[in-house]
């Protein structure tokens, strides 16, 4: 993991232990155990590389540093490792994560760290009869589970659900298993951001203009016209209008002549529009 680190005049690290007293800090940041198996190396502007801290050495505001926690199954030397991964931690624990970071405990730190006060009050009081806190801690458990991977394993969900309601009892569900509404709201708040992220990296497409009237089908459109007899179809519409004047109007007669005169009705309703 590669960090930058920022600290304000009055944590300014220009002590002799500078490096104990980083790794304590990056300890209580992180949750790390084993503080011994942390190496810490910084960029050397003279060299164009990270040399080893060691103690006793000036460490400069906003120094660009690397530190490695060799893993159980890992091989390599923390010189060996490469990492693209960076963060700042500020003075106040509103830091954000690494994307190959999955430690439960580690999320769970974070999520700690990024709730309200409200938020907070709320939990260590037990009393949760209120939606918005409950909202809010949907939202955030999902955004720090999204800001890992879009699609967080089930055993990291499960986990870091389960470190929250374990730190915060009230989350209990009183039937059932005490997690697994929990874990229903957090994968629809992934489902929700999955799908926002698709909506905004999608470009929008102008939708085809509304048109007044449907499109002539096959058969039906002016360059499929039968031969236009002016008199002829001025006979017809008056033998329609009689006819529906009638009280009892014949409707097979009706039905035939609506069908001779359709292509060329429709032919005046595309070119002069309807009446209004």
């Amino acid at each position: 993991m590669k960090f930058l680190v920022e600290f304000g005049e009055s944590r300014e690290q220009d002590s002799p232990q500078v490096c104990t007293s980083l790794r304590a800090d990056i300890k209580f940041l992180f949750g790390i155990r084993g503080l011994e198996d942390i190496t810490l190396q910084r960029w050397d502007p003279e060299w164009e590389a990270f040399v080893n801290l060691k103690d006793g050495e000036t460490l400069p505001d906003k120094a660009k540093l690397k530190c490695f926690i060799p893993l159980v199954h890992a091989a390599e030397k923390p010189a060996m490792t490469e990492s693209t991964d960076s963060c700042i931690l500020h003075t106040p624990p509103s830091f954000s994560v690494s994307s190959h970071s999955s430690d439960p405990k580690l999320l769970f730190n974070v999520v700690e760290a990024r709730m309200s006060q409200r938020l907070k009050d709320t939990l260590v009081s037990g009393v949760l009869t209120e939606w918005a806190p409950k909202h809010e801690l949907i939202n955030l458990v999902s955004d720090v589970l999204y800001s890992i991977d879009k699609y967080p394993t089930k055993f990291v969900k499960n986990e870091l659900i389960e470190e929250i309601i374990n730190r915060y009892p009230c989350l209990r569900n009183k039937i059932g298993d005490p997690c697994q509404a929990w874990k229903m709201k957090i994968d629809n708040g992934l489902k929700q951001m999955r799908s926002k992220d698709r909506t905004l990296s999608t470009p929008r497409q102008k939708k085809r203009k509304a048109l007044d009237f449907a499109s002539p089908v096959r058969g039906e459109g002016a360059s499929q016209l039968p031969p236009y007899d002016e008199t002829l179809i001025e006979q017809q519409q008056q033998l329609m209008v009689r006819e529906l004047k009638r009280g009892h109007p014949d409707e097979e007669k009706l039905q035939l002549l609506m069908q001779e005169t359709y292509p060329h009705r429709r032919d005046v309703i595309f070119k002069e529009g309807t009446f209004k």
